[in-house]
């Protein structure tokens, strides 16, 4: 006789699926991403554009006397969070043979080694060192300092954004590359300015022995089996310093993780550019933190520059800057919670316009408040802000750019031009502040 009282297995099976789903959707969720930052002063419509009005002639009352001994070039606020990578910069001034690397992170404004390729200069000539830093395996933008890159069509780019999956294990700029089949290679032709003294491989997360093969000029120089790694590794290639053309063949059952190259000089200042286009940086929520502090930390890492914000530009309206202002703090409190030693400096969104109905070019009307909102984070998370949109002039100053070429066509992107003097206006307000904390150290 059947009994009644039994419970169907399906049925079971439906409600523990019911209920363990969701909660593992919770812990996932929380495993990779922020967890909610901490309240903001003003959560309303009105509250958070009138601080952002207030903001833009605000003396700052608040901030302790010392902090106006390293700001006086009203760009760059917050300095005293820049203290860490200043003694860092004065060990290098007194013939410490230290790296310093700093990670600039942001949108297509910097891709393909837009402003660092200037900012770097500055800055290898004032604190030495050599090496362009990191380059990646393949990008939507050509490289200031690579020629040529020419691969086997069996490679595959991840990237956290556009979204592929959820994939923690990212590299270090948010990309990694991978190749199907059992082999692939790659043929890289640098500029002839190109100087540094060592080549990196980056890569990591190899479930089988990795084959490498280096070729220069027709002669193979190296050959080697790397074990299978659980992690990030920088491993050393024996490329000579400053060669300009190589040829790598990679062999391995299973593809590892590739995430690019580093060009680096010995010591001194190393600057690393971090770029994807489009980002707005919410995508390194999908990452787990542990990963990128790994190889931050593996890289010298001393400084973290991130220029994020212009991609959201066009779409916010005044209605819409609470929501911007909770999402641009998740993401600086990621980075600030992923490697809480490392400084931070905000470079906040310059100046960026579009042509109305009558093709007259216009900037947008909620800009200022953004970078008004985007200081008053830097500030509660206790990262530096150098402000680019007052640095380039404000919105009157559109027109002048215009004239000069130094912004190009779609009022977003920078000419060479433009990336230079920007660079030169951040660099040179790091360096003032840098030699006013001398001042104030002795």
């Amino acid at each position: 006789m059947k009994n009644t009282d039994e419970v169907p297995f399906w049925k079971v099976a439906l409600w523990l699926a019911f209920i363990v789903l969701p909660l593992w959707g919770v812990y996932e969720y929380r495993r990779y991403h922020p967890s909610s930052p901490v309240a903001l002063p003003s959560d309303t419509l009105t509250s958070t554009i009138q601080y952002a009005q207030d903001t833009l002639s605000e003396i700052e009352q608040d901030i302790p006397k010392t902090q106006w001994i390293f700001s006086k070039d009203s760009l760059l606020y917050n300095v005293s969070a820049l203290i860490a990578f200043f003694k860092n910069l004065h060990q290098l001034q007194q013939g410490d043979t230290l790296k310093v690397h700093i990670a600039f992170y942001g949108d297509s404004q910097i891709e393909g080694d837009r402003v660092t390729f200037y900012l770097r200069h500055f800055f290898q000539k004032n604190f030495g060192g050599n090496g362009i830093g990191f380059v990646p395996w393949l990008s939507l933008a050509n490289h200031l300092y690579v020629k040529k890159r020419v691969f086997s069509d069996n490679w595959e780019r991840y990237s956290i954004f556009p979204f592929r999956g959820k994939y923690p294990y990212m590299g270090i700029s948010g990309n990694l590359y991978r190749f199907s089949d059992s082999s692939a290679w790659l043929r890289w032709e640098l500029r002839s300015y190109a100087h540094y003294d060592s080549v990196f491989l980056l890569w990591g997360r190899a479930k089988k022995p990795l084959t490498i093969s280096i070729v220069l000029k027709d002669s193979l120089i190296y050959h080697d089996t790397l074990p299978a790694i659980g992690y990030f590794e920088q491993r050393y290639l024996p490329i000579p310093p400053n060669t300009t053309t190589f040829f790598i063949r990679f062999q391995s059952k299973e593809s590892p993780d590739f995430y690019g190259f580093a060009f680096d000089g010995k010591q001194g200042v190393q600057i690393d550019n971090y770029a994807i286009r489009g980002h707005t940086g919410q995508g390194w929520f999908y990452v787990a933190p542990s990963y990128l502090a790994l190889q931050l930390r593996r890289r010298h890492t001393k400084l973290i520059i991130l220029e994020y914000g212009g991609n959201a530009l066009p779409y916010l309206k005044k209605e819409s800057l609470p929501w911007f202002e909770r999402k641009f703090a998740q993401v600086v409190q990621w980075f600030r919670k992923t490697v809480p030693e490392i400084p931070i400096l905000i470079v906040g969104v310059g100046l960026m316009g579009y042509y109305d109905e009558g093709q007259i070019p216009q900037c947008y009307e909620v800009l200022p408040l953004v970078v008004a909102l985007q200081r008053r984070i830097a500030k509660r998370f206790h990262c530096a802000f150098w402000d680019a949109y007052k640095a380039m002039g404000g919105n009157k100053a559109l027109a002048y750019w215009i004239e000069k070429k130094m912004i190009a066509q779609d009022l977003a992107h920078l000419s060479p031009a433009g990336q230079k003097l920007l660079a030169k206006k951040l660099y040179q307000s790091i360096k003032k502040a840098y030699e006013n904390y001398l001042l104030a150290a002795q």
